[in-house]
Formats: C-alpha cells, sequence, structure tokens
C-alpha cells in the first residue's frame, strides 16, 4: 500500500482531481483493519495488468468513496465503508460488515456477491453489471421474487427485503439501470427443501 497525491491515474483508467487518495495497485493481496480518514481508496491492476485484492476485515472504517476498478477483487467480511462503487470488470464478495448511506454501485460487467453484512444507502446496479443476493424470502415491494430481474434498457426501482444466508434480514433499496441484472439464489437449504418437494410430486405421479 503505498499513500499517493494523483491528478490522472493511467494505470487504473481513472482521473483524480488534486484529492489526496489510498491507492493499491500491486497486484498483492491487503487487509484493512484500521481506519482510513478524509481519503479514497481506489484498487485496480498492476502495471502487467494483474488484480489487486483487497478485503475489509473487523476494525476496517473507510469514510469516504472506496473503488474497485480493472479485474481487481474486494472481500468485505467487517468492519464499515461509507460507499463502494465496482467498475470494469472488478468483483466483490460482501458478507458482513456495513455499506453506509453513500450506498453500492455496480457498473460497466463488475460483479458483486452479497450473503450477508448490511446497506444503507442505495444499491444502483448500471450497464451490464450483476449483483447476486444469497438467501431466502425474498420479496421487492411486499412481492415473492426470485431469479433474475433486469432493467430491460430502462430503470427499475423497488425495495428488496429478505433474509441472509446467516439467519439476518435486510432491506436495501434498488435502483436496476439499463441492462444490469439483480439474481436471487435462495441459500441451500430452500434449494434442498425445493429439491425434496419435487422429488415427491414425481412419486405421486
Amino acid at each position: 500500500m503505498r499513500k499517493v497525491i494523483v491528478t490522472i491515474c493511467l494505470i487504473c483508467c481513472f482521473v483524480l482531481t488534486k484529492a489526496e487518495a489510498v491507492l493499491f495497485n500491486d497486484g498483492l493481496v491487503h487487509t484493512i483493519d484500521y481506519s482510513i480518514v478524509d481519503e479514497r481508496v481506489f484498487v485496480c491492476n498492476n502495471f502487467w495488468d494483474e488484480p489487486t485484492t483487497v478485503n475489509v476485515v473487523a476494525g476496517g472504517n473507510i469514510s469516504r468513496c472506496f473503488e474497485v476498478h480493472d479485474d481487481s477483487f474486494l472481500n468485505v467480511l467487517d468492519g464499515r465503508l461509507a460507499t463502494v462503487e465496482f467498475y470494469s470488470n472488478s468483483q466483490g464478495d460482501i458478507s458482513g460488515g456495513v455499506i453506509g448511506l453513500g450506498g453500492l454501485r455496480t457498473r460497466r460487467n463488475s460483479q458483486a456477491d452479497i450473503s450477508g453484512g448490511a446497506i444503507e444507502g442505495v444499491i444502483r446496479l448500471v450497464d451490464f453489471s450483476v449483483i447476486t443476493f444469497y438467501g431466502s424470502d425474498f420479496m421487492i415491494d411486499g412481492r415473492p421474487v426470485n431469479g433474475t430481474i433486469t432493467g430491460w434498457g430502462g430503470v427499475m426501482y423497488g425495495t428488496l427485503t429478505g433474509t441472509f444466508v446467516d439467519g439476518s434480514a435486510f432491506n436495501s433499496r434498488l435502483e436496476i439501470h439499463d441492462y444490469a441484472s439483480l439474481t436471487l439464489i435462495p441459500e441451500p437449504a430452500t434449494l434442498l427443501l425445493l429439491g425434496l418437494g419435487a422429488v415427491m410430486l414425481r412419486k405421486r405421479k
């Protein structure tokens, strides 16, 4: 990890305007278990296009925007992040912690898996990005849903509720733009029950 003041970062293909930032771009694995205050955080591939991975664990506290670019990866197990944005082909796994009122955004073919934690702000899916929720009892605006939902070239708004795999409830506001996709996958126990039900129906026939 190194702290830099940058105007243009060619490696990550984004621009900063005289803003101080913490940059992870060495193709290695980093763990954040400390506070980063009043600085944006950027994660991207190294010079040889090797992805960088950042794990946020207990004690991690990022007060400004956290951006992930290229093929790099963010793994949120605990801690708190004000805002998270995924770009390009980046990926994320959110299984704990809290993402604040700045919310979560995915765009440009990025992907994020969510199986725990809390997201206080809006979840925005843009372009052809994909977010997958793992849990049960999925409902959008009070109506049961499963499978994949897309914006179909427009914008879909709603409130997603349900239960994560660890049994904790969630309530998230959604904006699905363009051809982005939200995929809802029942937890293994639910899938097992569905499978047993299908077997019983076949036996009755």
